[in-house]
């Protein structure tokens, strides 16, 4: 006779089970990975496009603010000319009265002649 122990019937599906078990367990593991990359995938997209429409709504400040400066920048100038030009500040109805001031000329009355 031998002293080989022989396994009893009930520890074989025993085991079984709890082979099934881990498996599960590890497949639901995957499937929860793979549902996390797929959030994860959704929300570097969203936000690549929220950065794409940040920077278009950068660029379009940075045009207006130059647009702005541009014709703040007219202005000034346009204005030196006139002061420069003693026919168009005539024409814009000013007049210099010698010390650095603009003043308004009263047109002539036609009706008073």
């Amino acid at each position: 006779m031998s002293n080989e122990v022989a396994p009893s019937a009930g520890a074989a599906p025993r085991e079984a089970s709890a082979l099934a078990a881990i498996f599960q367990k590890a497949y639901a593991r995957a499937v929860a990975l793979q549902r996390l990359d797929e959030q994860i995938s959704v929300l570097i997209e969203q936000r690549q496009k929220l950065e794409s429409d940040f920077r278009e709504a950068q660029a379009e400040v940075n045009d207006e603010c130059e647009r702005m400066l541009k014709i703040s920048a007219i202005a000034p100038a346009r204005m030196l000319a006139q002061l420069a030009s003693p026919t168009e500040m005539a024409q814009a109805g000013l007049s210099s009265n010698g010390n650095g001031r603009l003043v308004r000329v009263q047109a002539p009355n036609p009706s008073a002649q």
